[in-house]
């Protein structure tokens, strides 16, 4: 289980920052297979024009190859699916705000459904230090795509603390740079998002 807390800079050049915070649970039925379910919200002033609340989930399947005790890969299926009224926001654009090139348009690019893949390693540098990445290509439903990009540190926080050396099988916080772009949107700028994690393994 995981939480994570963080500000997200849509690409557009109006856009204003945002919060951002997400929960993920998921389970291990083997050492190399896992399966979970993620779920985002990001809410604020998007722009001069609109406040907006965005839910996202995403759920997803993982295959792990573990290359030695420091270094693992994954490869998995993802399905996602947001509730943001979309048709409902470009409705009441006016004329002008649709010419304007600075408008968020690419943040109204997930209409529904998608599915994907990820892929992705992480490597145990030294005891306590970890790094993580993972990319991940989605299809949308109305004819978008999402590309993004992971990457982190991580700290065992297991490792110094009696109580989670009881309790728990692990134990990470997180520092966590995330990159996005709807491909086919006119925007060129990829989104960002940094996240302040922890993990819990029971």
């Amino acid at each position: 289980m995981s939480l994570a807390i963080g500000s997200l800079k849509p690409s557009g050049s109006s856009c204003k920052r945002m919060l951002t915070w997400q929960g993920q649970g998921e389970f291990f039925y083997t050492s190399w297979m896992s399966a979970g379910l993620n779920i985002r919200m990001n809410g604020g002033n998007l722009d001069k024009e609109y406040h907006i609340i965005y839910q996202r989930y995403l759920a997803h399947a993982r295959f792990y190859g573990k290359f030695s005790d420091n270094f693992v890969i994954l490869l998995g299926p993802i399905v996602g699916f947001e509730n943001t009224d979309l048709s409902r926001m470009r409705d009441e654009e006016s004329d002008t705000q649709k010419a304007d090139d600075d408008l968020c348009s690419d943040e109204y690019a997930m209409g529904g459904f998608s599915y994907g893949m990820e892929a992705g390693f992480g490597w145990k540098i030294i005891r306590d230090i970890g790094f993580v990445f993972r990319g991940a290509y989605e299809a949308i439903e109305n004819d978008y795509s999402l590309v993004q990009i992971n990457a982190g540190f991580a700290y065992n926080l297991r490792n110094h603390v009696d109580w989670l050396k009881r309790n728990l099988l692990g134990s990470w916080v997180s520092i966590e740079m995330a990159f996005y772009h709807y491909p086919e949107t006119e925007l060129k700028n990829w989104g960002k998002m940094i996240l302040l994690g922890i993990n819990f393994a029971i």
